[in-house]
């Protein structure tokens, strides 16, 4: 499911609810301004289910590394990226724009992180929990730049996504 896609359900959903609750509430109410306060009432209620759904799934998503220590990315890239003969500038800039596009802190995040574990969405909450579509595109995007077009299928964890990104970005062979 592609990012645009998601957010055109999500969309759609909301449109629906609002446009059942607010003719439900136009029906109920007496003419006058009990309509106007129904209106608002419903819309706030609408904001709040969407405030609460965001947060609910940033504070899932961060429980999954509640007993993770904070790493420094410079320990992380000496632990994890030293061999790679990449060049720490490019491998923690992509770690810490992979991290703002997952929303997650980047002290948490390890290249081992699997997309289908670590990284996974919440399945009951994933028509809003899409950031590793987000991830996704913004990955195809950096390709994109360099003139690549990659296939993302073959690659499980993170440290795999940014090894790949910073191959083609110091313009080395591209092999997942």
């Amino acid at each position: 499911m592609k990012f645009k896609s998601t957010m055109v359900r999500v969309v759609v959903v909301v449109v629906v609810c609002m446009v059942a609750g607010m003719s439900f509430l136009l029906q109920s109410f007496p003419p006058g301004d009990a309509k106007r306060y129904g209106a608002w009432l419903f819309a706030a209620l609408c904001g709040g289910a969407v405030l609460f759904s965001s947060w609910y799934i940033k504070r899932a998503r961060l429980s999954r590394f509640a007993g993770r220590e904070a790493m420094s990315l410079t320990a992380l890239y000496e632990q994890f990226f030293h061999d790679s003969g990449l060049p720490q500038e490019v491998v923690l800039q992509l770690w810490q724009a992979a991290a703002q596009t997952l929303k997650l802190p980047a002290e948490l995040l390890r290249p081992t992180d699997r997309f289908d574990r670590e990284l996974q969405p919440m399945a009951e909450w994933h028509i809003h929990d899409d950031y590793n579509e987000r991830l996704a595109a913004w990955a195809e995007g950096e390709a994109k730049q360099h003139g690549m077009k990659m296939d993302l299928m073959p690659i499980q964890t993170l440290g795999e996504l940014i090894t790949l990104l910073a191959r083609l970005e110091m313009g080395c062979a591209v092999k997942p």
